[in-house]
């Protein structure tokens, strides 16, 4: 039963090579995927930033022809309003909470991004959180009056918002464009 022996020995040594050749070629393939998904994730990093400078060209020139939609300037033409208080903070919070979920994403990975000093990173990322913390919860506390604000521009401010911490967290937080 010796040959019987050598086969199992054969069997299991050629299924040993067949599972290196096998992890080899997935980890290959993971590989180029992952490169893939960091340029994509480039890409559409850029993209954004290039509609957002686009979109802000548009909007420089049609406000020469159209009334802001906000403040005295608000008309019924603008849809349905809700309460300005209201509307400050659902427009301005996706900032703060993008940019904290960046940061603790960051953190709890105890990644470093090129060498950059991870304190840096976090200095920065505070300057963004305070100024939104106090943008998005405590200036809605001290506004005045009751006036309303048009939904339309409570969601294109929070559209705004959420890129533009999209746009910061990804240049802080991701190797890749740094």
């Amino acid at each position: 039963d010796k040959t019987s022996m050598e086969s199992i020995v054969l069997i299991i040594f050629s299924i040993q090579t067949k599972t290196k050749v096998i992890k080899k070629y997935i980890l290959e393939k993971l590989s180029y995927l992952c490169e893939d998904i960091q340029i994509r994730t480039m890409n559409s990093y850029y993209i954004i930033i290039a509609a957002m400078a686009a979109m802000a060209v548009v909007v420089f020139v049609a406000l020469f022809f159209f009334k802001a939609g906000y403040g005295y300037l608000s008309t019924s033409n603008w849809g349905p309003k809700i309460n300005n208080k209201v509307a400050w903070v659902l427009m301005e919070a996706p900032s703060f909470g993008y940019m904290l979920y960046y940061t603790l994403r960051f953190a709890s990975e105890g990644g470093a991004v090129n060498g950059c000093s991870n304190l840096v990173l976090y200095i920065l990322a505070s300057f963004f959180l305070l100024h939104y913390f106090q943008r998005s919860f405590i200036f809605p506390l001290l506004m005045r009056g009751k006036s309303k604000m048009p939904i339309a521009v409570m969601l294109m401010g929070m559209t705004f918002n959420t890129f533009n911490a999209y746009v910061i967290g990804e240049w802080l937080y991701n190797p890749n464009l740094n």
